[in-house]
């Protein structure tokens, strides 16, 4: 397989308990990974994040 066709990374869902949610966000940061603003698809979905890592944004001023 070239490097044209490899595949590309998995993609995980993780479900959080509201009870843990502050403390999973602090986790995440302390090993270098932010959330995105929350999204909603449909008024009857959960409020979807992605994780990046942080050294992975763009430099900006």
């Amino acid at each position: 397989m070239s490097d044209e066709e490899a595949a590309p990374p998995p993609v995980y869902q993780v479900l959080v308990h509201g009870a843990v949610w502050e403390d999973f966000k602090e986790w995440l940061g302390r090993r270098g990974i932010e959330l995105t603003p929350p999204v909603r698809f449909s008024p009857d979905d959960m409020p979807t994040y992605c994780m990046t890592p942080k050294t992975m944004r763009p430099e900006g001023p």
